[in-house]
């Protein structure tokens, strides 16, 4: 892979995790949406970089005042379990959509 498809990689994660924190400021969330002290943010599939850019956004940003917590899922069924607020879900996931509701 040659350094521009790396860079243009990098350059679409980074994009879109900057647009998902945008995204989430924009959103009324209930005020027992997150009981807890952390607001969680659920990710499955595959896209090592999207997940990356996340974690060091939400290092740095809140939601509702609440510290943010990234979770890797290995499985749809961890999705319930999982108690997050926000379900990320990456594009190699897209043949299971229909299963993820």
């Amino acid at each position: 892979m040659s350094c521009c498809a790396l860079k243009a990689q990098h350059s679409e994660a980074l994009l879109k995790a900057v647009f998902f924190e945008r995204f989430s400021r924009f959103i009324d969330w209930p005020t027992d949406v997150s009981p807890g002290n952390t607001f969680k943010i659920a990710t499955i599939g595959q896209n090592s970089n999207v997940i990356r850019e996340l974690k060091r956004i939400y290092a740095q940003q809140k939601i509702q005042d609440k510290k943010v917590e990234i979770i890797n899922l290995d499985s749809i069924d961890q999705i319930v379990a999982s108690d997050c607020q926000i379900l990320f879900i990456t594009s190699d996931m897209s043949k299971d959509i229909e299963k993820i509701n």
